[in-house]
Order: structure tokens, then sequence, then C-alpha cells
């Protein structure tokens, strides 16, 4: 009876782990790049399957194989872990907790039932630090490359005047005393708010201050603390304050009029410029 339960088992999550890692491989026909570790976990849960029907004439060889299967899928399924650090407009759903948990669950029935061999408690232990560990400099590096920091961006057109700049339609935090004047000590005329993205409550601000139509992408880098104004005068762009801090991370401002930045799983594109 053990033998057919620890079959039905075997066979049920083979079928599964295999299942999804197809659905990821085949997500190449939509463009995205396909990992070697992908065919890797793919046929690993293939010889899951075969494992589960040896299983039942010879449950030593079987559970050898399942073993080896295992840590053949925690190859992906380790390092997934990572995908379970919320990210920029990401929602994380709860199915990818359940497949994580999933692995590591099998991964304990094949260690460590009937018996445990003498190696089990060590590769557990190594594959939930390294788990960890992948979760963690996901983490680092979304913290780092503010990920968790992401300005409100405001569209402004220049028209050029004499007068003292004039900031019309102006959102009530945008702009900063001290940006202001930096602002008006190197233009003048007026400047019409015409779009925005993000949150009004966020403390940093990127504002795009355009007089014309650019003729080229321009990357614009996300303020670490405060405001950044970026002023294309109609032939160069300027950047104020001159001595702001940025992440690595930014929108580029496509001729189109389009905000476009990277997130998890892509591109994400939406229309600034009205």
């Amino acid at each position: 009876m053990k033998n057919y339960l620890m079959c039905v088992i075997y066979l049920c999550l083979g079928v599964v782990f295999s299942f999804i890692t197809l659905q990821q491989i085949l997500t190449a026909v939509w463009g995205v790049p396909n990992h070697p570790l992908q065919y890797v976990a793919f046929f690993s849960g293939i010889l899951l399957i075969i494992a589960s029907l040896i299983y039942l004439k010879s449950p030593v060889v079987g559970r050898v194989m399942a073993v080896m299967a295992v840590i053949g899928m925690g190859f992906m399924y380790v390092p997934a872990s990572a995908s379970l650090v919320p990210s920029y407009s990401t929602t994380i759903s709860i199915w990818a907790w359940v497949l994580i948990a999933g692995y590591f669950g099998l991964l304990l029935i094949v260690l460590f039932y009937p018996n445990p061999y003498f190696f089990s408690k060590g590769v557990f232990i190594l594959a939930v630090l390294i788990s960890i560990a992948c979760a963690g400099y996901a983490y680092y590096q979304r913290l780092s490359d503010g990920e968790y920091s992401r300005p409100e961006i405001l569209y402004y057109e220049w028209e050029n005047g004499d007068q003292k700049l004039e900031i019309k339609n102006e959102s009530n935090v945008s702009f900063s005393e001290d940006l202001k004047k930096e602002l008006e000590s190197k233009m003048t005329g007026e400047i019409k708010g015409r779009g925005s993205f993000g949150k009004e409550s966020q403390k940093n601000k990127l504002i795009i201050i355009c007089k014309g139509t650019i003729k080229e992408p321009k990357q614009l880098f996300y303020p670490r603390n405060g405001s950044i104004a970026y002023v294309f005068d109609g032939q160069r762009w300027l950047t104020t304050p001159e001595n702001q801090t940025t992440y690595s991370s930014y929108t580029t401002l496509e001729v189109d009029g389009f905000l476009s930045q990277k997130v998890q799983g892509g591109i994400q594109s939406y229309r600034i410029v009205p």
C-alpha cells in the first residue's frame, strides 16, 4: 500500500512540475528567452514520472531516481524563491507560494521517507539556505535599484517668454522652493502641467519639462531623495539640480510621448504626453 501511495505522489507531482516548467519554456513563443536550467528542471520532472512507475517494482531504485529528479528540479525551483520578493507594479500570486512550498515538501519526502539518507539533512539545509540567499539578493538588488522608491512622474510643456518663470497646473508637492529657484535661474516663460504618472504621495518626484518634441528617446534616471527635473530646451537636455543623486534604474521618454520602464516580466509603457 505504501508503495502505491509513493507512486501516486511521485507521479502527480512529476506531472504538475513538468507541466508548469513546460509552460515556462513555451513563453519563448512570445520572445521571452529561455534558460538552460528550465530544460534541466523539465527533464527532471519527466524522470520523476518514470521513477514513480519503477517504484512499484523496485522501491530502492525508484527512490534513488526520484532523489536525482527532485535535485535536478531544484536547479530551477530553489532559486525561484527570488520571484516571491515584492517588486514594482507586480502582484505575487498565491500559487507561486504554493509552488515553492510544494517543491520543498517534495524534497522532504524523497530525502526522508521512509528512511533518511546520510546526506538528507545536509542537502535539505543547503537547499533552504540557497533559497533564502536568492530571495535576499533579489531584495537587495531591488532596494539598491530604487524598486521601492519609484517617483511620481510629472510632465510639463514649456512655452518660452521674457517674463519670470510661471508654473501652471502645479501639483501641491511637485516643486520644492529650492527647485523653483533653480528653474527660475535657468528658464523664463511658463510651464503647464500636461500629464502625470504614479502616486502623489510619493516623496520623490521626477519632473519632465519639454519645449517642443524630442527627436530621440531619453533615459531619465530616478532620484534617490527629493525631486529632479529633466529640462529639454528644444535642442538639448538639462538636469536640475545637477548634484542630485540617482538610482541606476530609469524610465525612457520615447519620441511618441510614451514612457517605458523595465518591470519584472517585461516592459511597462504608458502615455505621459497627451
